[in-house]
């Protein structure tokens, strides 16, 4: 089950990447208006995924049940999103020695899968549901500007200096983030040091990327980029205007393929581990300045 549902999350973001999306665009907080969860990790990336291939253009994600219970229907032809989850299971160990009577019970984790709607998906009295759109994107107000200016404080909270270069780095032992000067757009300038941002949390979050090693670089690649996405849409930015290179989805989708049983999925936890830290840290610094 655990394999199937891995390789379920890899096909669907290869999927969309061969479509040619431009996924960085579009990010912000998913939400379930009823549970009141609100999705992270690799279940960000899946649905902020599925809003820009099928042009969804809100946040609120319900199940068939939850449709059904709130006397609303499905639209005939949606197509519903996966949404992943950990729960755990008992085992029971055998004793090959024989020298216990009881049984050993071991308790391991155990991935989980179930489906949900977009409320773009969804027809009937949704206006109540509808009244948490504006509330939830009104979230996404910063400026450019703004947003750069926390993306430097944080910079400068890790221990880091940023310094603009004619391109884009993270040394670990200078501790310095090298960025250039000049972008094609806003959107493009903040992801930039976002992305060098995420690299920089590694030695912060237990996460030990090895540059010589292509396995271990691809997929430390992979974190820092959607880490980018997670850390501006947690600042409260919406990115727009961004396009991805041919060869860079390429590569992407050409280690996927490769590593295809849980990478997607870890990566985008790690992402997830590395915004906790710099949210923390900032809030943090602010209690400490009060």
């Amino acid at each position: 089950m655990s394999k199937k549902i891995y390789s379920m999350i890899t096909d669907q973001i290869i999927e969309n990447l061969n479509k040619g999306i431009s996924w960085h665009q579009g990010w912000f907080s998913h939400l379930n208006p009823i549970t009141k969860t609100e999705y992270q990790g690799v279940n960000k990336l899946l649905l902020g995924l599925d809003c820009i291939a099928f042009n969804y253009n809100n946040p609120i994600w319900l199940t068939w049940n939850q449709v059904k219970k709130e006397g609303l229907r499905v639209k005939k032809g949606s197509k519903s999103s996966l949404v992943v989850y950990f729960t755990t299971k008992e085992i029971i160990i055998e004793d090959k020695d024989k020298s216990n009577d009881k049984p050993t019970v071991k308790t391991i984790p155990v991935i989980r899968y179930y489906r949900v709607f977009n409320l773009n998906c969804i027809e009937g009295e949704t206006h109540k549901i509808e009244k948490l759109i504006n509330k939830h994107q009104a979230s996404l107000s910063a400026t450019a500007k703004e947003t750069i200016k926390r993306l430097e404080s944080l910079i400068s909270l890790m221990g880091y200096k940023m310094q603009r270069s004619y391109n884009a780095s993270c040394n670990y032992k200078t501790k310095t983030i090298n960025i250039p000067s000049v972008f094609k757009s806003e959107s493009e300038h903040i992801l930039t040091i976002a992305h060098e941002i995420i690299h920089a949390t590694a030695p912060f979050t237990e996460r030990k990327p090895k540059i010589e090693d292509l396995s271990s670089y691809s997929f430390e690649e992979l974190v820092a980029e959607i880490g980018a996405c997670f850390l501006a849409s947690k600042l409260g930015y919406k990115l727009q205007n961004v396009t991805n290179s041919a060869a860079y989805i390429k590569g992407w989708t050409k280690y996927l393929k490769k590593n295809p049983k849980n990478t997607i999925y870890k990566a985008a936890s790690q992402a997830e581990k590395a915004i906790n830290f710099l949210i923390q840290l900032e809030k943090n610094t602010i209690k400490k300045a009060a």
